[in-house]
């Protein structure tokens, strides 16, 4: 959870791109598969992230499961 002040400060954003700018680089390229609450959907897909499957219920969440494409040139500074 983040304090409401902090929220579209583009932090997030910047935090995620770093992960995965490291991911790629320690693990050459991987493809990175997770499940994000569907309302992220967006915040994920600005960052590289593509939508894989039909929404799911996960502890009573709406979910769906999104792909990062290892090769992708959305990471910033790539």
């Amino acid at each position: 959870m983040t304090v409401s002040d902090e929220r579209r400060s583009g932090r997030g954003t910047k935090m995620l791109e770093e992960a995965l700018r490291y991911i790629s680089q320690e693990w050459n390229n991987p493809n990175i598969k997770i499940e994000a609450q569907s309302h992220l959907q967006q915040f994920y897909g600005k960052c590289g992230f593509k939508t894989i499957s039909e929404e799911f219920l996960e502890d009573g969440i709406p979910h769906v499961e999104m792909l990062f494409k290892g090769n992708s040139t959305k990471i910033a500074g790539n």
